[in-house]
């Protein structure tokens, strides 16, 4: 009987079998290694390459690797609303399910193959991100019409019109040299003769209106870098000068900070060695552009840059030439530099000069009548020297086109109704007010001052009125020659100082002793005042005369003489035939435009009746009413005058009737002609204006 075998312990089947278990352990090795290998293999190979999202444009045209502008994997999504697909962008997001579909149905090669022979679009529209591309390579005559589609498409889409910029920014870029031509009998490519005949310069302008107009953070950073010379291009120079007319012609509060900063800080943007593009030439250049497209923030902050201390001298007089300029839109930088203490004193009365001739023709306006009296403009009430205008700068290197609006409505003028009113603010602000009365205050000679003069005459506010009258009640004794001059009564002025006219000469008192020329000195400056307020009283009439014809209608007031429909304190006569009437109440009809302003009160009624009547009995009918016991000549009229407190108020209402025969000519005497007792064609003007009332005639 054979012996049982145990197994031995410790391994010792591997002892008794060493060969063997060589051979198995080598197996086992062997197996490990080519699953790691298997799993090696599936992790480091892809489901499929990506598909290639561009042609491959020539080689001239390829975006550099190091761009800053756009990298080739952010599309702008330039397909058609019609499609309605995703852009590039989302073709980039589904590489992996397009690549797998396009693994079925052949071969990866082949696909990439047919894209590159991808054939742009007829339509722009249609045209994606590898369009554009090859179309640069191939000076596509089309290519400035699409990046202008390009920037326009996107302007108001946050999340693709930065995209879009980097597509244009990219294509700013010069392609690279072209090989050599093997055929020196060929002629100039494309691209050479394209370039040369001035494409080059187009595309670039286009691309940066179409940056301009994209209005993206990342379209002005490319132009900022642009006018810096920082993104190269074909056309330096030619690309900075562009951005600058592009942001010119597209106004808006970030691209005039670009411009502004270029303005004032023209050493930050063009280095000193500079040759092509200096840091003054691109002074010059924005200053071109902004003399007459320039906001009024822009030349608000322009203003306060050249009246701070740490301004250069140079630049104040470069810079500060074109705001003192007699235009509208400069009146708010005019208002900054009048106060600033840098301004030489011709400057500020220059100023004054052009601040009168606003404040006269916004007086006009809001209050409807003609800046024009008896065929006289009221430019003639004030002297106009000729605008300064700024010497004729250096030429740049270039001559630019002024900026473009991208917007045709844009070149055309429109009446803008809010100007007046943003003007009254400016000039009857207290800012201004401040600044008038405290010139005012110093006023030595009004033959200096005359245009001092004449802008305190064109603001309608209390407190001026009472510094005007004390300044004439000073030099009352020279008459009103120098105030005629200033054009106080030719110009359209404050209606509200008829009363300070009015009360100039009653205020005055003559001495108890005085010497017989002194005696017949006063009485001729009292009458010279009176004239002079009675010159003011008929321009009135006649402003409002020209204003309520066209408008009004003849009625028949009421018979009944307590009523008034005409507005005044008093009722016309029986059966008056009104065939104008003007009348105005401020500062309640236009106070809510005038925020800010304290508009002094004014109340102006106005009446004109044309009829056949009686002269002595419309005389006397008006005697009456206005307790007047005698008339007095005006020109060809008879004049009834009163000039009284408004019971319970501190106003005065001076009121002041005309009567005059239609067909009675000029200078003679009626004499005779009051008693008649046939009926004339007679007029009656009645002009009655109440303000608050100056100082010394609150008593009266």
């Amino acid at each position: 009987m054979a012996k049982e075998t145990k197994p031995s312990k410790g391994g010792g089947w591997i002892k008794e079998n060493p060969s063997l278990a060589k051979l198995v352990g080598a197996g086992a090795v062997v197996v490990l290694l080519a699953i790691v290998l298997a799993v090696s293999t599936m992790l480091s190979d892809p489901e499929k390459p990506k598909r290639r999202t561009t042609a491959s444009a020539p080689p001239v045209t390829t975006p550099p690797a190091d761009s800053t502008a756009v990298s080739a994997d952010q599309p702008p999504g330039t397909e058609t609303e019609d499609e309605q697909e995703e852009p590039e962008a989302a073709e980039s997001e589904a590489a992996e399910s397009e690549a797998a579909e396009s693994e079925e149905e052949g071969d990866e090669e082949n696909e990439e193959a047919a894209e590159e022979e991808r054939e742009r679009p007829e339509e722009i529209a249609k045209w994606k991100k590898v369009d554009y591309f090859s179309a640069r390579g191939e000076d596509d005559s089309r290519l400035i019409e699409a990046v202008g589609h390009l920037g326009a498409r996107f302007k108001d889409d946050p999340q693709r019109a930065p995209m879009a910029a980097r597509i244009l920014a990219q294509l700013l870029k010069p392609p690279k040299e072209e090989e050599p031509q093997k055929n020196p009998q060929q002629g100039p490519s494309a691209r050479s003769r394209s370039t040369r005949g001035g494409g080059a310069t187009k595309l670039i302008e286009a691309i940066v209106e179409s940056l301009a107009i994209n209005g993206s953070d990342e379209a002005r950073k490319v132009l900022e870098q642009l006018i810096g010379g920082k993104l190269p291009s074909e056309d330096d120079p030619g690309a900075a000068a562009a951005a600058l007319v592009s942001l010119a012609a597209n106004p808006c509060p970030e691209n005039e900070d670009i411009l502004f900063r270029a303005l004032t800080e023209a050493e930050k943007f063009r280095p000193p060695d500079e040759e092509e593009f200096t840091a003054e030439q691109l002074r010059e250049e924005v200053l071109g552009l902004i003399e007459a497209g320039a906001s009024g923030p822009f030349r608000l902050k322009l203003a306060n840059y050249l009246i701070a201390e740490d301004t250069p001298a140079d630049h104040r007089e470069m810079m500060g030439q074109f705001l003192e300029e007699d235009r509208p839109e400069n009146l708010g930088a005019q208002l900054i530099l009048y106060r600033g203490p840098e301004t030489a004193e011709e400057t500020k009365q220059q100023f004054e000069q052009y601040f009168a001739g606003h404040a006269s023709r916004v007086l006009a306006r809001l209050l409807g009548v003609s800046e024009e009296t008896s065929g006289r403009s009221t430019s003639s009430g004030y002297r106009r020297p000729p605008t300064r205008r700024a010497p004729p700068r250096r030429s740049s290197a270039r001559n630019r086109p002024r900026p473009r609006r991208t917007d045709p409505k844009a070149e055309e003028e429109k009446p803008d109704p809010d100007l007046p009113y943003r003007m009254a603010r400016l000039l009857w602000g207290p800012e201004c007010v401040a600044l008038v009365q405290s010139r005012l205050s110093e006023l030595e000679s009004f033959e200096e001052q005359e245009s001092l003069v004449l802008l305190a005459g064109s603001m309608p506010l209390d407190d001026i009125r009472a510094d005007l009258y004390e300044v004439l009640r000073k030099n009352w004794g020279e008459g009103p020659k120098q105030v005629q001059s200033a054009g106080l009564s030719s110009a359209v002025t404050d209606p509200g100082l008829i009363l300070v006219f009015k009360t100039l000469p009653r205020a005055q008192t003559m001495p108890r002793v005085v010497r017989k020329d002194d005696r017949k000195k006063f009485q001729e400056t009292k009458k010279a005042w009176q004239d002079f307020a009675d010159e003011s009283v008929r321009a009135w009439c006649e402003r409002f005369h020209e204003q309520a014809k066209e408008e009004s209608r003849p009625k028949k007031p009421s018979a009944d003489e307590d009523e008034s429909p005409s507005g005044l304190p008093f009722a016309l006569h029986e059966g008056a035939k009104i065939a104008a009437e003007y009348h105005a109440k401020w500062p309640e009809q236009v106070q809510a435009k005038l925020a800010g302003v304290g508009l002094g009160f004014l109340e102006i009624h106005y009446v004109r009746i044309e009829e056949e009547a009686r002269y002595k009995s419309r005389l006397g009918h008006y005697k009456r009413r206005l307790k007047s016991s005698a008339a007095r000549e005006v020109g060809n009229a008879d004049c009834l005058e009163s000039f009284r407190t408004v019971a319970d108020t501190d106003r005065k209402r001076s009121i002041t009737v005309l009567i005059s025969r239609a067909d009675k000519p000029r200078g003679r005497t009626s004499d005779d002609d009051k008693t008649a007792n046939e009926p004339e064609d007679l007029i009656i003007e009645i002009l009655s204006i109440e303000t608050k009332a100056p100082p010394s005639a609150r008593s009266g």
